[in-house]
């Protein structure tokens, strides 16, 4: 029979748990005991009540009616999701398969405002340890955190990395940790590194030395559950569509954990809506016949054709695999202009282009920037997703120069499969080392070459593109891609215009003498 797993006992949780067993969809709900509901004294501005109910006694009542009805409640924390064959919620009591699984613990706690926690993100600072552990294996790590869900994320780290220190920032334990674990009880004053983790530093001036940071702070509430499968989050909120739906299929979210008003009323709403559309979501895989092979979903996914052609493993990928691909690939759109990635951000995932251009550049504390290369329909772009490389640590920030239709993959099911199919993680190297190859080849240019040459180069490279005479740039866009100055690139055009080998009109250049060029681009 399909199931459903909510995480979450609250109005969200509870409403959703009602709605998805009277879809005729088994349902089981994951609690840690009251939430904030328990503890409102008096709610006097919700549907029903002619006097004034506590909150105690509204959760009681909602438990009570769903119990009725047939859910399922279980007292046990909830540690991690995963997905292989399906949607897995890892918690103290066991793991819950799930053939969809609903968000509900409510609104996120603060992260604490530790300096470089968030401005590390995906460069030695995680919030997952079964999704990143394999980039840290030989190395020292820490663990931020003190309970029982920091314990399940230094199980993880064990058995991979050299050594594992357990940060309390001066919280008291409340788990067992193996004698192995060091503990730290010091506050942490900063989490240090550049480009990449190198140590934290604590209360006194004492600084420790790791790699990596892992973030396991309290209860793993439903953004940090949404975090371990790649969905997206901004800030403390999850990202979902109007039918409660993340960015990764079969997971939904409902509550204060989606954002504002923090009111039982929206909560009711949104779980209403998680369960029906998450009903709906497993009836329909159901009928494309999901349940009698993983290969038949690859081949009806949107995506398959798209994912086959452009990436050269596909067929070295299981059929398991290959659904897996496809389930947590989304199409995305970014308007000319928008900021696609950024150090500052989290990983967006691997990017396929289906059409529009991408630029790729360094950026200066003055604000200058430097283009090292571009990306078009039909190209891969995997430094988006930089957090799956260890080695990676450049501060890069990619643009949509036009707009742009992609395909986007979690880069959590990206590094899972790095980590568990040898060709996946061969490609993922290969492209990242082309990229490098790109960006030297540009700071050859801008280092050693002369003017005339550099832009020769690129007018021949553009041209190359598309095959005509006629470039259709303007000169600030020219010097822009070439990391010059416009005055320059005026320059240079004007005396090629001089000699007879362009032709300059009002927003373009039109090439007379192909041959002068190339000439010139080779050094001759």
């Amino acid at each position: 029979m399909s199931n459903i797993v909510i995480v979450g006992s609250g109005p969200a949780g509870v409403s959703a748990a009602l709605y998805a067993v009277r879809a005729g969809v088994q349902t089981t709900v994951l609690t840690k005991g009251s939430g904030a509901l328990a503890r409102a004294e008096k709610i006097e501005n919700y549907y029903g009540f002619a006097q004034p109910v506590s909150g105690q006694e509204l959760e009681r009542r909602s438990i009570e009616n769903a119990r009725r009805l047939g859910v399922q409640f279980v007292q046990t924390e909830a540690v991690g999701l995963t997905w292989t064959d399906r949607l897995t919620v890892e918690t103290l009591a066991g793991a819950y398969p799930a053939d969809a699984v609903i968000l509900a613990t409510g609104a996120s706690r603060a992260v604490p405002r530790i300096p470089g926690l968030t401005g590390l993100e995906g460069h030695g600072v995680s919030w997952c340890a079964a999704c990143d552990a394999f980039f840290y294996r030989g190395k020292d790590v820490a663990v931020l955190g003190s309970g029982e869900y920091a314990l399940h994320e230094v199980q993880a780290l064990l058995p991979v990395v050299k050594s594992v220190t357990l940060l309390t920032n001066g919280a008291a334990l409340t788990a067992d940790f193996p004698p192995e674990v060091s503990v730290c009880t010091q506050k942490v004053e900063a989490i240090l590194g550049e480009q990449a983790v190198t140590g934290v530093q604590l209360a006194g001036g004492a600084v420790r030395e790791v790699s990596g940071v892992f973030v396991a702070l309290g209860v793993a509430g439903s953004t940090a559950l949404a975090r371990k499968l790649g969905a997206a989050v901004e800030g403390s909120r999850i990202v979902v569509d109007d039918k409660m739906q993340t960015t990764v299929p079969g997971l939904y979210a409902a509550g204060d954990c989606t954002g504002k008003p923090y009111q039982i009323a929206k909560a009711v709403g949104d779980g209403n809506i998680a369960a029906l559309s998450a009903a709906q979501y497993i009836e329909e895989r159901s009928r494309q016949g999901a349940a009698k092979g993983v290969n038949r979903m690859a081949e009806a996914s949107p995506h398959a054709r798209c994912l086959a052609c452009a990436f050269p493993f596909w067929e070295q990928l299981t059929p398991e695999e290959q659904e897996r691909l496809c389930r947590f690939t989304r199409p995305v759109h970014y308007a000319k202009g928008a900021r696609v990635h950024s150090p500052l951000e989290s990983c967006v995932g691997i990017l396929l282009l289906r059409s529009g251009q991408l630029r790729s550049y360094l950026l200066s504390e003055d604000g200058r920037d430097v283009t090292l290369y571009r990306l078009f329909g039909g190209e891969v772009c995997i430094l988006s997703a930089s957090c799956v490389m260890d080695a990676v640590n450049i501060d890069l920030y990619i643009d949509a120069e036009e707009d742009t239709e992609a395909l986007c993959i979690s880069a959590g099911i990206f590094r899972q499969l790095m980590q568990e199919n040898v060709y996946v993680r061969c490609y993922a190297y290969q492209m990242t080392a082309e990229r490098f190859s790109d960006t030297m080849w540009t700071m050859q240019q801008i280092l050693f070459m002369s003017a005339d040459r550099r832009l020769a180069i690129f007018l021949t490279d553009e041209l190359a593109k598309t095959g005509g005479a006629d470039l259709r740039m303007t000169h600030d866009q020219m010097a822009k891609y070439m990391g010059s100055a416009r005055e320059v690139v005026s320059r240079m055009l004007k005396y090629f215009a001089q000699e007879g080998w362009v032709r300059l009109y009002r927003g373009g250049v039109q090439v007379l003498d192909k041959k002068k060029l190339q000439a010139l681009a080779r050094g001759e």
